[in-house]
């Protein structure tokens, strides 16, 4: 293979390689910043929910005519509502692209049977948070955490 053929193709390879990537060698030096992102957002929906609670989803439409999650609550974080009230919110049709966990942060969709940490504004969900969710998304004990001490410091 000559020298312009090896260059063409190493070329090539280079240019398929993720379309997320952003040049970053160290994928720890990545979801370190991402993780640090999620801290960030986390405290930004706190302060702007009305309503945060932990429920379990019992029924969800997504469908092309509708858009729905009831939830049974089990803990309100902060706002007015009751334990065991179940509650209707409309999910906001959202289409993320993004690469990594902070970038579909606010946007995710509720499964029936699962348990939420839910932000609610007015009436709108602003995060639907699973709370058996995995690596690289910081933990649901972490959020419930910085959560309950935003919302504590607000109190006082």
């Amino acid at each position: 293979m000559s020298r312009v053929a090896a260059f063409l193709l190493a070329m090539l390879c280079a240019t398929q390689a993720s379309p997320c990537s952003d040049g970053l060698g160290d994928k720890r030096a990545r979801d370190k910043a991402d993780r640090i992102e999620q801290r960030r957002l986390v405290s930004e929906l706190a302060e702007q929910a009305d309503t945060i609670f932990i429920a379990k989803a019992v029924r969800v439409a997504i469908s092309p005519q509708e858009q729905w999650a009831q939830f049974k609550i089990a803990e309100v974080l902060k706002g007015a509502l009751e334990e065991g009230v179940l509650i209707t919110y409309p999910v906001p049709e959202t289409t993320v692209i993004g690469c990594s966990p902070a970038a579909s942060f606010k946007y995710s969709w509720p499964k029936e049977d699962r348990r939420y940490l839910v932000y609610v504004r007015e009436g709108t969900l602003l995060r639907v948070g699973d709370l058996e969710r995995m690596w690289p998304e910081i933990s649901a004990k972490e959020e419930g955490r910085l959560v309950r001490k935003i919302v504590a410091h607000d109190d006082v």
